[in-house]
């Protein structure tokens, strides 16, 4: 993107991913975010403009996203569950969590996601450490809500990177490759 409010690129599958009854989905993506700034976001994840879970950079804030058309207003999208890193529930990956590691999004990395759908049920986020999967964050789905988390598991693969409002140097964001696994 250059340095104008409003500059975006997404980059969406056209194929949304069939979702099978009782079983999980996994999602990886791999990619190297640009250095975070001021009104610069940036979105890697399994997410639609009304559904999924991303990974999230706004400025210097990183987190992961829950996006739902069902919650809490059914019908209109809602990131209002947004869990900001230093509230990460498992590893915050500030070097003291259970991975050691600290993140840094201007590395490539191996985002990690898996869906326990059949509209409830948890949702675990975090990256690839050393050959394994590292959970940074659970949404806990299961006995707490009144309606489905999210309306869909049937989404795209998205990419995404927009200035917010003016920013002082162009962006660039490095989409690397992805996949979504029934389990």
């Amino acid at each position: 993107v250059g340095t104008a409010s409003g500059d975006q690129v997404v980059r969406q599958s056209f194929r949304t991913m069939p979702y099978q009854p009782g079983k999980g989905l996994t999602f990886l993506a791999t990619f190297v975010m640009a250095t975070a700034k001021t009104n610069l976001r940036q979105r890697v994840g399994y997410f639609s403009t009304s559904n999924g879970a991303f990974l999230q950079q706004d400025g210097t804030t990183v987190s992961f996203v829950l996006r739902s058309s069902s919650l809490p207003t059914p019908g209109t999208p809602s990131d209002i569950r947004t869990v900001n890193q230093a509230d990460w529930n498992v590893d915050k990956m500030d070097g003291t969590g259970p991975s050691g590691r600290v993140l840094d999004l201007t590395k490539n990395q191996i985002l990690y996601m898996d869906f326990e759908w059949l509209g409830t049920g948890d949702v675990r986020c975090g990256f690839y450490v050393d050959g394994s999967p590292q959970i940074c964050h659970i949404f806990h789905n299961d006995n707490t809500q009144t309606a489905v988390y999210m309306q869909t598991a049937i989404l795209p693969v998205r990419y995404e990177i927009t200035n917010t409002s003016t920013t002082g140097s162009s962006s660039a964001m490095k989409q690397v490759c992805s996949s979504v696994i029934n389990m």
